[in-house]
């Protein structure tokens, strides 16, 4: 990008600097001008309208890029919302199976317990 800007400032100065030297030229002193010096004035000055036109569709050129990199960075955004929803309904389902996992495991290590404790009295009555 910086090197379009680089160009375009290129340009701009090529334009500024040879829309002055025509001035000069027709300014001048001497107030008589040769075929050849008009010839010059003609011939730049087609070269001023082709390089303007010429930024004039860089420029165009340009404005179309920036609107499509505004489209894409919107739809980006938009995408990169999704994803972020979708990972924080995915992080709350992680959390509410762990809850459940925890819950269950609780439950089957109390049952574990109780089965324990009823075999050891279960063997300690048979030993009696």
């Amino acid at each position: 990008m910086n090197g379009i800007k680089l160009f375009i400032a290129f340009i701009l100065s090529g334009l500024c600097g040879a829309f002055l030297f025509s001035l000069t030229l027709e300014s001048g002193d001497n107030g008589v001008k040769s075929h050849a010096d008009k010839q010059f004035i003609v011939s730049r000055s087609e070269s001023i309208k082709k390089d303007a036109e010429s930024l004039a569709e860089l420029n165009r050129n340009l404005r179309e890029e920036g609107e499509i990199d505004k489209a894409n960075i919107a739809t980006l955004e938009s995408r990169l919302k999704q994803m972020t929803d979708e990972i924080d309904r995915l992080n709350a389902l992680v959390e509410s199976k762990s809850v459940t996992i925890e819950e269950l495991t609780a439950e089957l290590e109390a049952g574990l317990t109780e089965y324990a404790q009823s075999l050891i009295e279960k063997q300690l009555e048979d030993k009696i």
